[in-house]
Formats: structure tokens, C-alpha cells, sequence
């Protein structure tokens, strides 16, 4: 397991497995209890993936405060 944070994500924290041989779980989990999570076989991408999908969730949670 490797735990990793991002520059300019606050709040987020990220963790990385190898699940099974050659296919990786990376997740991400906001302090406030919001949350992403993507599988597959390239870590790289994946680690892009989850962190662009919490910038993501993070400006449309910004676009539309309740």
C-alpha cells in the first residue's frame, strides 16, 4: 500500500494497491467523507484518472454550493 497526497488537492489523501498481480486500486477520500476510486492494469493512469476525477467532483461540488 502507498499513500500519497496531490499539491493543490487540500483535504485529499491517496492510497495505492496492487490488488492482484498487474491490476491496481487507487482511492482517494476528501476529509469531509467524499470519495474516488478507479481499478485497472496502468498505474500511471489510474493515479491521473483518480486525481483529475477529485479536482472534478471538487469545482462541481464548487459550481453548485448548496
Amino acid at each position: 500500500m502507498l499513500s500519497f497526497t496531490q499539491d493543490g488537492l487540500e483535504g485529499w489523501t491517496f492510497v495505492a494497491d496492487e490488488i492482484s498481480v498487474g491490476h491496481y486500486r487507487i482511492r482517494g477520500r476528501h476529509f469531509d467523507g467524499r470519495s474516488v476510486e478507479r481499478h485497472g492494469s496502468d498505474y500511471d493512469a489510474l493515479k491521473t484518472e483518480g486525481i483529475n476525477d477529485a479536482r472534478t467532483l471538487g469545482a462541481r461540488l464548487n459550481a453548485n454550493p448548496t
